[in-house]
Formats: structure tokens, sequence, C-alpha cells
């Protein structure tokens, strides 16, 4: 059985339907062995991005951090220790073949693949992406973020995501002020 907390908010599953899914545990229970699976998590994600890009599995790429709201949207931040490889371009593969499966795996699930950078400036500028920023100052473990005025619903997102998933990929608290000093403030 896949509990609910494990599978994609607003995918329909059919009985007999073959889906692939993340073991997290076998342990044994009163009738029998039990298997702890899911789609929910990270780690699901990280296991069909192993299976779908060799170049992960093999070590040419690395997957530095995932954040995700399962059913809504995921930020993978993904690195390359060869400068002559582009690690974007690696997991969203040729015409976009190998994160459309991964798409479609996750019932149409946002996936945003940031190249990691130590630059804290270019980072929080990358993750905020697609909205266009103005100004970035990164002060005591806070990102100071002043954006466009109308850009800043899309660095909000939809309910706060993008922001809030920004957060947490960079581990720094992210306050976003538009032009017209309307703020938000996300922890990470």
């Amino acid at each position: 059985m896949l509990p609910p907390e494990g599978q994609i908010p607003n995918r329909i599953y059919h009985t007999g339907e073959e889906i692939i899914v993340y073991l997290k545990q076998i342990s044994k229970g009163v009738g029998g062995i039990n298997l702890d699976i899911t789609q929910g998590g990270v780690e699901f994600v990280e296991a069909l991005l192993k299976r779908i890009v060799p170049e992960y599995d093999e070590g040419m790429v690395k997957i530095e951090k995932i954040v995700r709201y399962n059913g809504k949207r995921t930020k993978i931040l993904v690195s390359s220790a060869d400068e002559k490889v582009d690690p974007v371009g690696v997991f969203v593969g040729h015409h976009g073949d190998r994160i459309n499966t991964v798409l479609s795996l996750l019932n149409g699930e946002k996936i945003d693949i940031i190249e990691w950078t130590d630059d804290p400036v270019r980072l929080v500028q990358d993750v905020l992406k697609p909205a266009k920023t103005t100004s970035i100052e990164i002060k005591n473990g806070k990102a100071y973020v002043k954006v466009p005025e109308d850009q800043l619903s899309l660095a909000i997102g939809k309910q706060g995501q993008n922001v809030r998933l920004a957060a947490k990929l960079t581990g720094w608290n992210i306050d976003i002020v538009s032009a017209d000093e309307s703020k938000v403030e996300a922890t990470a």
C-alpha cells in the first residue's frame, strides 16, 4: 500500500497500475514484511534522477541539495567538478528529454534546476528565478532582496512556495522588498 502521505497530491492512482516508488525501509510486522514506500519525499526525486541521468550515477555531476513541496514544486542545486560539464544541461537532457521524463513521473510538478555557486549573491539570485532582482545584500545569515514591483509575486511564488523553497535551499532567511516597499520574509 502507498500511504496517503507518500502519494503525489491530485494524482489519480488506479488499482493494478504499475508505479515507481522509493523504498524507504523494510521491516517485519505482525502480518509479515512491511515495505515503507513513498513518492512524496526528496529521496524519490533523487532516485528518479539517479535512474534517468547516468552521469549522476557515475559521479560526473552532483546534487548538492533538493527541497520539495510534494506535488507542487521542487528546487535542485546541482554541480560538476569538471568546469567543461554543464550540470544543469546534463540533468535537463537533450531537448529536455530527461527532465520531461521526471516531470511525467511527478504528475507535472514544477522543477527548478539551479547550478551551485559559492557566490551567495548569485546563488540567491539564481534560486529566486524566474523573478528578476535589482539588488541583493547578504549579512548575518540573511539575504535582503529588492525586486521590481511587477516581480514581487513571481519572487514569492504561488502561496509563497518560491521564496520558502529558496530559503530552505540556501539556508538563509530571505527578506524580499519591492520598489514600493512591500515586504515578504521567508525563513530557512
